[in-house]
């Protein structure tokens, strides 16, 4: 396929932009009254996730559009995590379903783009999602497509 280059993901499968912030009301309100994107229900998850210092516990707070895909999804920040906003509130990942977490992350590895995070155990691979950062600063998360309908329903039924 012209342009893939032995890529597992397909460009086609973006399906979020997330955005760290300081405070999820706030800014979700900054965004809705600037541009009338409306909110999904907040999603307030606990996540165990294995990165270069350990396994952590994160407790995320979140939000996707309504509008989508590809969605906008707003994490509220947390301190001493990948998930901070040190620096600021910036574009922090883009999202993309992949059928095989495990090795489109360790082809990732291999491009030099290193695993920040997942739901592997410590040395071993991810099988649901990862985090990989990329040279711009940018993650890059990866999520088992698998979780599409359970995710959105509406969207991605069937």
């Amino acid at each position: 396929m012209k342009g893939r280059s032995n890529a597992m993901i397909n460009p086609n499968d973006l399906y979020h932009t997330g955005i760290v912030v300081a405070h999820l009301d706030t800014a979700a309100k900054a965004m809705s009254d600037a541009v009338g994107i409306s909110w999904r229900p907040e999603r307030n998850v606990t996540v165990q996730t294995t990165t270069s210092t350990g396994t952590l516990t994160v407790p995320f707070r979140m939000l996707y559009s309504v509008q989508g895909p590809p969605f906008i999804e707003l994490i509220e920040a947390i301190p001493g995590t990948i998930w901070s906003v040190a620096g600021g509130t910036r574009l922090h990942h883009i999202g993309y379903w992949t059928e095989n977490v495990a090795a489109e992350s360790e082809r990732l590895e291999k491009l030099g783009l290193p695993l920040e995070g997942g739901d592997g155990p410590p040395g071993g691979h991810p099988q649901n999602f990862s985090y990989h950062s990329a040279a711009n600063g940018i993650y890059i998360e990866l999520i088992n497509s698998a979780n599409r309908s359970a995710r959105f329903p509406d969207v991605y039924s069937g």
